[in-house]
């Protein structure tokens, strides 16, 4: 009986080591991935995007008179998405620039990323530095940053998977 006992404080040390394996598991960096750059991409177009600062979500900025008129223009002729108003500032046009949110994992983490897939001769990548850029004109609309509440949400998904893992092992 000592000797079942002692094996199995053996396997309870290995535990942290195979939690760590377990969350840096191809699988679940994807699943962080996606959850993230799903949120980044809803928000945007739900209108807000994040401080660089990384802790606050805030609405964007109104679009100017120019802008609405433009934008009413290319929904007349079909051509301004139909996940937007010409009046909503949600960095939706085209849809280009946000369908093109993706993201990549290594053991190290993941990064969240615009891919560079060129549309009418602008890039996915070259809309999204425009829009966390400030003009004279325009003020900036940043969204690839993550807030807050993205962290505390890929937090709570470790958690969980954390938890999950152990109990399956003991």
């Amino acid at each position: 009986m000592s000797r079942l006992s002692l094996r199995r404080i053996r396997e309870v040390g290995t535990i942290p080591r195979k939690v760590v394996q377990h969350l840096q598991s191809r699988r679940f960096l994807d699943m962080i991935g996606s959850t993230i750059a799903e949120d980044i991409v809803k928000k945007a177009r739900a209108g807000y995007g994040a401080d660089g600062d990384n802790t606050k979500e805030k609405r964007f900025a109104p679009l100017a008179a120019s802008t609405i008129k433009r934008r009413k223009r290319l929904k007349d002729i079909g051509r301004l998405s139909n996940l937007t108003k010409p009046s909503k500032s949600n960095l939706t046009e085209t849809e280009h620039m946000l369908d093109n949110v993706s993201y990549s994992t290594k053991l190290s983490g993941v990064r969240i990323f615009v891919k560079n897939d060129v549309q009418n001769g602008v890039s996915a990548k070259q809309k999204a530095k425009y829009a966390h850029r400030e003009t004279r004109y325009r003020p900036k609309r940043p969204f690839m940053f993550v807030s807050r509440t993205n962290m505390r949400k890929a937090i709570r998904l470790m958690e969980e998977a954390r938890d999950e893992y152990i109990r399956s092992l003991l």
